[in-house]
């Protein structure tokens, strides 16, 4: 097969500053037709010659992930990487291998988990792997593969018993003072509350942040605090809720709008439930 190269560069206005250790995403829409149209010099269909590096003279080789790699008349590509320091006018040089044809192991420098280095837990639409290589995601239920509105698919997650779950790990609870940015799609109010992000169980200690049914509201919910709860107008649709604490202030943003606060006493515990995403399960 024909070695195929070229390099992509960050144009201005795409970053404000100069990134250290930046996770970068690539689509199709970032590489040449030459690279993904199936022909003589494209890479290879699944990615597994894909190669990255800082610039055209190879010196320093990029960990990758190949999450969606389909090439041909209607291609389709998701690919996350790793680089040391990026900013406008960075290069990633991309290159069809001539001998290699599988990425390398996840475990490898310049595997799956090297992209991920400096996160706990990463799970991409439509799969139960934590990209991280820390932690073993599970399906609640048997929730179904559905067309996702950022391309691909993802699981839909909104009917009563189905979500994802996480097992618990220390490194995954939520401590006394924390910030959570969530975006989430919830098209309509449905019958079964949705949980955005659940590490309580038993309803009596540790966070809760989900969409209440009956237009009742968004809810962060501390159930060691006092007042337990902090609601917010229901939100639908596409939206980001952040949610933070730190140890006197408690506030609701969504989409970069601050909703509501208070100032909670006592002090959020720990636990040893799973992390629930999906519909709420109790």
């Amino acid at each position: 097969m024909a070695r195929y190269g070229c390099t992509i560069t960050v144009d201005t206005g795409k970053m404000s500053a100069t990134q250290t250790n930046f996770t970068w995403l690539a689509t199709e829409n970032n590489f040449p037709t030459a690279a993904i149209d199936g022909g003589a010099t494209s890479i290879l269909n699944g990615g597994g010659n894909l190669r990255c590096y800082t610039d055209s003279t190879k010196t320093t080789q990029l960990p990758i992930e190949v999450v969606t790699f389909v090439t041909g008349g209607t291609p389709s590509v998701i690919v996350w990487g790793l680089s040391s320091s990026l900013g406008v006018a960075s290069t990633v040089y991309i290159e069809a291998d001539t001998v290699a044809t599988t990425q390398p192991a996840v475990t490898d420098t310049y595997g799956r988990n090297a992209v991920w280095a400096d996160f706990d837990l990463v799970i991409h639409q439509g799969t139960i792997i934590d990209s991280a290589g820390n932690h073993s995601p599970y399906l609640v239920g048997t929730p179904s593969l559905v067309g996702y509105k950022w391309g691909g698919q993802g699981y839909d997650i909104s009917s009563s018993g189905q979500g994802v779950g996480v097992p618990h790990s220390a490194s995954l609870n939520i401590e006394r003072n924390y910030t959570l940015s969530i975006w989430s799609s919830v098209p309509s109010d449905l019958t079964v509350s949705q949980a955005l992000f659940l590490k309580s169980s038993s309803n009596s200690d540790g966070f809760r942040a989900f969409k209440e049914v009956a237009g009742l509201g968004t809810r962060q919910r501390n159930p060691d605090l006092t007042p337990s709860n902090l609601d917010k107008t229901l939100s639908l649709g596409d939206v980001r809720d952040i949610f933070t604490f730190n140890s006197t202030n408690r506030e609701s943003w969504t989409n970069g709008v601050n909703i509501d606060s208070d100032t909670p006493s006592g002090t959020v515990t720990n636990n040893t439930d799973d992390i629930r995403i999906g519909t709420q399960h109790d």
